[in-house]
């Protein structure tokens, strides 16, 4: 092996090379995991508007079905 085959060790620390693509590599997992949870979290609104969606409809019906609320004899129809 010839002496320009080694590291220099000396001199490693002063090197700036790559530093510019270690940067934007960490920049992009950063977006990448702000993408994430922003995806995530509108998903978790949808699913939890369907859900309240869901029990206002059932409470709708039940409402519905009740008769003579106001007489103090509800009764469901049947």
């Amino acid at each position: 092996m010839k002496a320009d085959d080694y590291v220099d060790f000396k001199n490693l620390k002063d090197s700036q090379d790559g530093v510019v693509t270690a940067f934007v590599v960490g920049l992009l997992m950063t977006f990448i995991v702000c993408a994430g949870l922003g995806v995530d979290g509108g998903r978790l609104v949808a699913a939890r508007l369907t859900l309240a969606d869901h029990a206002e409809n059932g409470a709708r019906l039940a409402a519905q079905e009740l008769t003579s609320l106001r007489t103090g004899s509800p009764k469901i129809d049947q």
